[in-house]
């Protein structure tokens, strides 16, 4: 046998090895699945609350209440007792931020957001809570974990970082949900 003969024997060996390798692996025919695209994120100013997950938006404080004239607005603090209650206007739905420190409020300072105890809001059990409720749908998310920070001596103001679970509302139940940002007191 000649040596381009040798050569030419290889090479189709080679080939017949690398197709047969592809067949077997399953590479021909099958295709790259495209690169999922990066999350989407919201850009928000120092005043908003940013919302990420099933919700993405940034919401500001309002001075009345949106579609729900029943809704709550305001802060009361007393005692060993902080409840805020804030409604927010997003880019495509309106919110009410709940936050509360039953039992445990000594002032301004950062509260650890742990699981809740029990599924009721109030409760005064002395563990900092955060939720949001979205209209006109009522999903309602509750905190799992993240800070509660408290800020000036009145305790009407502060900023958030928490990681919220759905807690009730439409039939298909919310996914996590993200809130950082400035709240306040209207």
């Amino acid at each position: 046998m000649s040596r381009s003969k040798a050569l030419l024997a290889l090479a189709g060996f080679a080939v017949a090895l690398g197709l047969a390798s592809l067949l077997v692996t399953g590479g021909i025919g099958r295709i790259a699945p495209p690169s999922a695209p990066p999350p989407p994120s919201a850009v928000c100013t120092a005043q908003q609350i940013r919302l990420l997950g099933v919700f993405i938006d940034c919401a500001t404080t309002l001075r009345k209440a949106p579609t729900d004239q029943s809704a709550p607005d305001g802060c009361r603090v007393s005692g060993h007792t902080l409840d805020a209650f804030i409604l927010l206007r997003g880019g495509r739905r309106d919110y009410l931020l709940s936050v509360e420190v039953d039992g445990s409020y000594v002032g301004p300072r950062a509260y650890e957001l742990l699981p809740w105890p029990h599924p009721s809001f109030h409760g005064n059990d002395g563990v900092a809570k955060v939720a949001i409720r979205a209209y006109p749908t009522g999903d309602f998310a509750r905190s799992s974990y993240g800070v509660l920070a408290v800020s000036g001596k009145d305790g009407r103001a502060g900023s958030v970082t928490a990681h919220l679970e759905f807690a009730g509302g439409a039939p298909n139940p919310l996914p996590a949900l993200n809130v950082s940002g400035a709240w306040s007191c209207g």
